[in-house]
C-alpha cells in the first residue's frame, strides 16, 4: 500500500470483544491495546506484516492486559502502531495513518497512534500504549486527550515487545483524568498519593516551543492559580548542573546515544537475517541506527545517571515541572519534516520528551488548545511513582470538571 501513509484509517488494527474475567473498579469500561502488547491467541505484530508473519500467536496475555480484564474492563481490539514503535509521527506505511479526530488534517502522533485515535474518537474509554521517547505523550498532545507515561519499572513490561528496554514504559490514554485515575489504581495502586502543591514552570522549555504552543504557558498558570496551586519559574540549569543544564539538545543527544544501541540490540539480528519489508521512514531510522557510532554510549550512560540523580533529588513528591508536551501542534498529514539533526519538529520534540525518558519519571500530558483551536499538550512531570498525584493535578485543572 504505497500511499497508506497518507490514507486515513480507523485506529483499530484488529477488532476483538474480550469480556472481563472478573469484576472490580474498571467494571463498565472498555479499552484497546497497542499492537506491541500480547493478547492470548493473537499475533503481536509490532506494526509490521513481516514480523507478524514470522511470529506465533501469544500463548497468554501480557500481565498488564490480564490485570485490566480481571478488574472488570472489556477489550474491544488491538490498535495500529508505528512500525516497531520507532517513530513519533503516527504514519504506518502498511496499515495507514490513524485518524486524528480532533484535527483531521494533522497526524495523530506516534508510536501509540491507534490507541490515541480510538480514545479521541470516543470508541473506547481508555487505551494502553507504550512510551519510550514520547509515544504516549506526543499522540495525547496531538489528539487533544490525556496521556500518562508511567514511572520506568513501575508496571511490568512482560509480554510487551521492547524497543529500548532501559527507556520503555507502559502508558495510558483517556478523555478524562478520572478514568486515568481508575486505571492507574489498578495497575499501580497507591494508598495515599501525595498532593502536588507546587508547580515549576520550566521556562526554557516554553521558549523552545512555537509561539502558539508557548501561549499555553500563561493559560496553565492561570488554571493553577484558580486551583490554589503555587507556580514558580525555573530554568534547566537550576535543575541539572553541567552540560545538560545548559542545552536541551544535550538531552536529545544523550538520549539517542543510549537508545540507539539498545534499539539495534533489540531488532538488529532479526532485521539482518529476515530482511523484512519496512516502510521507507522506518527503514531510514533503522539504517541510521545501524551505522551510528557507539562511541558515545559510555558518555551517554554517564550523563543519564547524572541527570537521573540530579532531577530525582530535586523533585519532591509534592512538586511537578510544567512544560509543553511537544514544541508545536501536530504537523499536517503528508508534510512531516523527518529531519532529526536540526531544529525542526522531531528534534525539538525529543529535546522535551527526553527529560522523563532519561530520568525514568512519570509525565502526564493534558489537553489545551491554541488560538487557532488546534490541540496542544501541557505536561506535568513528577517524582517517581507519583502518577496518581499527577492525575489529580490534571483533574484540578480540567476546565470541564464538575
Amino acid at each position: 500500500m504505497s500511499d497508506a501513509a497518507h490514507n486515513s484509517t480507523d485506529g483499530f488494527l484488529t477488532l476483538l470483544d474480550l469480556a472481563p474475567t472478573g469484576s472490580g473498579p474498571l467494571g463498565g469500561l472498555n479499552f484497546a491495546a497497542k499492537d506491541l502488547i500480547d493478547i492470548a491467541g493473537t499475533v503481536t505484530g509490532c506494526g509490521n506484516p513481516t514480523w507478524a508473519a514470522t511470529h506465533p500467536p501469544a500463548l497468554v496475555h501480557a500481565p498488564v492486559f490480564e490485570i485490566l480484564l480481571q478488574a472488570g474492563a472489556r477489550c474491544l481490539g488491538k490498535t495500529i502502531t508505528d512500525e516497531f514503535a520507532f517513530s513519533l509521527v503516527g504514519e504506518n506505511h502498511f496499515y495507514g495513518t490513524p485518524r486524528n479526530p480532533k484535527a483531521p488534517s494533522r497526524v495523530p502522533g506516534g508510536s501509540s497512534s491507534g490507541s490515541a485515535s480510538v480514545v479521541a474518537a470516543g470508541e473506547v474509554d481508555f487505551a494502553l500504549g507504550t512510551d519510550t521517547a514520547g509515544s504516549i505523550r506526543v499522540p495525547a498532545a496531538n489528539c487533544g486527550i490525556y496521556g500518562l507515561r508511567t514511572t520506568w519499572g513501575g508496571i511490568s513490561l512482560a509480554g510487551i515487545q521492547p524497543l529500548a528496554p532501559s527507556f520503555d514504559t507502559v502508558g495510558i490514554f483517556a478523555l478524562r483524568p478520572e478514568i486515568l485515575g481508575r486505571v492507574i489504581q489498578v495497575l499501580s495502586p497507591s494508598e495515599a498519593p501525595p498532593r502536588i502543591n507546587r508547580v515549576l514552570m520550566l521556562e526554557d522549555a516554553w521558549q523552545l516551543a512555537d509561539k502558539d504552543v508557548a501561549a499555553c504557558r500563561n493559560e496553565a498558570a492561570r488554571r493553577l492559580s484558580a486551583a490554589g496551586i503555587e507556580s514558580q519559574s525555573i530554568t534547566l540549569g537550576e535543575l541539572v548542573p553541567g552540560d545538560l543544564g545548559a542545552d536541551f539538545f544535550a538531552w536529545k543527544t544523550t538520549f539517542s546515544a543510549v537508545q540507539w544501541p539498545e534499539v539495534w540490540s533489540t531488532y538488529g539480528a532479526w532485521l539482518e537475517t529476515v530482511k523484512p519489508g519496512l516502510g521507507p521512514k522506518i527503514a531510514e531510522n533503522f539504517a541510521n541506527v545501524k551505522k551510528a557510532s557507539r562511541d558515545g554510549l559510555a558518555a551517554g550512560l554517564k550523563n543519564r545517571l547524572h541527570a537521573r540523580h540530579a532531577l530525582r533529588a530535586f523533585l519532591a513528591p509534592d512538586t511537578a515541572l510544567c512544560l509543553p508536551t511537544a514544541p508545536s501542534v501536530a504537523p499536517e498529514r503528508g508534510r512531516v519534516d523527518y529531519d532529526r539533526s536540526g531544529t525542526g519538529y522531531l528534534p525539538r520534540t525529543l529535546c522535551l520528551t527526553a527529560i522523563a525518558g532519561l530520568c525514568g519519571l512519570p509525565q502526564i500530558s493534558a489537553p489545551f488548545a491554541t488560538a487557532d483551536g488546534l490541540p496542544a499538550g501541557v505536561s506535568f512531570l513528577g517524582a517517581a511513582d507519583t502518577e496518581s498525584a499527577l492525575i489529580a493535578l490534571a483533574a484540578a485543572l480540567d476546565p470541564d470538571r464538575t
